[in-house]
């Protein structure tokens, strides 16, 4: 990537001190991190939406939510590859963007037609919780995939943990704003997307900036075709192959079904914790924004001081095994004292830790796989393995609810699950480890 450079005196010697932008990259960076900044703070804005619009049929029903958010995700890929495969990064990133607004203000005005029906609003909520989950996924991986088109892999290890903490502000605030503007006499649900919609619109626009000062939009469509994660029906079949004859990359997923049953037992015992808490949604909505608030303050302080100094003194496996130690952790701690306060506890500090910890750790578990396997198989294991462990946690919800199961013994249960997820966390950096030691040992050039 070679950017127009232009006068970076002053507040770009500034930026040099906390982050290592050279000649020409610190117009790319600003705005690149200005992006990320909008699309987290446009969905942490209605995030609590999703969870409070949600709980309107209850916990129990929360199970086949997660069936409905499966199935459109499947549904929804093939067409996101086929888009990305078919469209210049400049025509196809502002068309899912300002797609993902009109939903919002379809939701907003369907949201204020069915406000007196009991039925409409349970339905309206549910279509709304999974659609956010959808958006989640792609909109997120949108922006991830033209930063790593946009920069080179040498950028991108200088520049990407700064373009992180911009989108990590940007969810911080997203959750402070919600929870504030919904105690305002005007404001409710709905005016909440009209504002994230905006936010948005923010984005494009900060997007087509970004994109107009680089040359590089030749190579960026190059790379886009020849590396598209194509999860077509023909992709996927293929991606199933990768991973079947791979034992590395079954450790892979299973280390993330770990991740997600468990963080979908997390997550409806949250649920649970709120809705016993109180009736009131724009409660429910100040008290899911505040555990997000709290969720991403203690993400910003990790990954500014904590991430790569853990990553590298205790290294990937020991990394990786932190998230089964915090989530035994926290069950037991739920199994002494079921409160609400421990709850949103084990919830921010789990989450946090995966936001600055895990995921890292978890991409690097990537890099000493082939490029067919990166983009093919990788893609299968964050759409098809995370959805598929989602549903496999709320099923498991649902027995435990079935047969009248205390917390206690689902701590049991996390209990013997995450003693064998920290065993597979070791191993599998060990492996890593072994595989990046020939490139490693080969040397540059």
């Amino acid at each position: 990537m070679s950017h127009g450079g232009g006068a970076e005196g002053g507040p770009a010697a500034l930026l040099r001190r906390v982050v290592d932008v050279r000649e020409g990259e610190v117009r790319a960076l600003l705005l690149s991190s200005a992006f990320f900044f909008c699309v987290l703070f446009s969905y942490f804005l209605i995030k609590p939406v999703r969870e409070t619009m949600g709980l309107r049929g209850g916990v129990d029903e929360l199970s086949w939510l997660y069936l409905g958010t499966l199935g459109a995700t499947l549904a929804a890929t093939p067409l996101y590859t086929l888009l990305v495969r078919r469209l210049a990064p400049g025509r196809f990133i502002p068309w899912v963007y300002r797609f993902f607004i009109v939903n919002l203000v379809g939701f907003y005005l369907l949201d204020r037609v069915v406000s007196d029906g009991e039925l409409a609003r349970k339905i309206l909520g549910y279509s709304f919780f999974v659609w956010l989950s959808v958006f989640n996924l792609f909109a997120v991986a949108v922006y991830r995939s033209f930063m790593a088109d946009l920069f080179t892999n040498e950028q991108g290890k200088r520049l990407f943990g700064f373009i992180g903490v911009g989108g990590t502000v940007g969810a911080m605030l997203g959750s402070w704003a919600s929870g504030r503007l919904i105690q305002l006499p005007l404001v409710g649900l709905g005016e909440l997307m009209l504002v994230s919609a905006a936010l948005l619109e923010v984005g494009v626009w900060v997007f087509l900036a970004l994109l107009r000062g680089s040359p590089s939009g030749e190579r960026v469509r190059a790379v886009d075709t020849a590396q598209a994660p194509g999860l077509g029906l023909g992709g996927a079949f293929r991606a199933f192959s990768l991973v079947g004859r791979s034992p590395y990359m079954l450790g892979i997923c299973l280390f993330m079904l770990c991740f997600t049953v468990t963080s979908t037992l997390v997550y409806f015992t949250k649920m649970d914790a709120v809705a016993r808490a109180t009736d009131s949604e724009t409660r429910r909505l100040w008290i899911f924004s505040n555990i997000n608030l709290i969720t991403q303050t203690l993400t910003l302080v990790t990954q500014l001081f904590f991430t790569g100094r853990i990553i590298r003194s205790v290294g990937v496996g020991a990394t990786l095994a932190i998230i089964p130690v915090v989530t035994l952790a926290g069950f037991v701690a739920l199994a002494v004292a079921p409160a609400l306060g421990v709850v949103i506890a084990l919830e921010s500090v789990r989450s946090a830790a995966n936001y600055a910890l895990t995921r890292p750790a978890r991409e690097v578990l990537f890099t000493v796989l082939t490029v067919e396997e990166k983009y093919k198989a990788k893609a299968l294991i964050d759409t098809f393995v995370y959805r598929g462990g989602d549903v496999v946690g709320a099923l498991a919800q649902r027995m435990f609810v079935a047969a009248s199961v205390p917390l206690a013994g689902v701590a049991g249960f996390v209990a013997a699950l995450a003693l064998g997820w920290t065993g597979l966390a070791i191993a599998l950096g060990r492996r890593q480890r072994d595989l990046a030691a020939p490139a490693a040992s080969a040397g540059p050039g």
